[in-house]
């Protein structure tokens, strides 16, 4: 591991070692738990190199949302909530102001009866709808329930088993990121 190692631990969560450039991070035939869940990364049309959305299903329709370990809330884009919900669902949502990253949209809020991702389903999910959003976020919220491990260079995240989270379908929680781009500094719960 010529030196660079980092050691991954959480709570009561098991001790991983990779190295920085994720070389040694498990691939889908090799995962550290058979009790993880697999997901595939996708990057978007504009930057198809930088992989770090996932497809999930709302209402039985693909909707991609960027994995965002520094952002608090899970947000759709109004257009994406239109496409899923349709516009005869827009007086049910409640209008609110929320900060998305630096920025303050107006928006509305919803309550997402089940969202589902490789098999994995969580339900009653809260989301901001912002129509000024240039894209769907998950944000911490989701993410907090989970251990994760993303390589973006292999375009995979594997989500982690924890205890004690009633809203799941299946018992899993909290967050870590392994970061291809800054070597040297590692952030678990930005």
């Amino acid at each position: 591991m010529n030196g660079k190692s980092m050691m991954i631990s959480q709570g009561d969560s098991a001790f991983f070692l990779f190295d920085y450039e994720g070389s040694n991070c498990p691939d889908e035939g090799n995962l550290l738990s058979s009790k993880s869940v697999y997901l595939k990364l996708y990057g978007d049309a504009e930057h198809p190199e930088n992989k770090n959305m996932i497809e999930t299903k709302i209402n039985g329709k693909k909707v991609y949302f960027s994995i965002n370990t520094s952002e608090y809330s899970t947000v759709m884009t109004g257009e994406s909530f239109e496409r899923v919900f349709g516009k005869d669902k827009l007086h049910i949502i409640h209008k609110n102001s929320e900060m998305v990253g630096e920025n303050s949209y107006s928006g509305y809020s919803y309550t997402v009866n089940l969202i589902s991702m490789s098999g994995l389903e969580i339900k009653n999910v809260p989301v901001h709808v912002f129509w000024g959003a240039t894209y769907n976020v998950i944000g911490s919220d989701i993410l907090n329930k989970f251990d994760l491990i993303i390589n973006k260079d292999k375009g995979s995240m594997w989500l982690y088993p924890r205890k004690n989270n009633d809203d799941l379908h299946r018992p899993y929680h909290l967050v870590w990121w392994p970061t291809q781009l800054r070597v040297g500094e590692t952030h678990v719960q930005e």
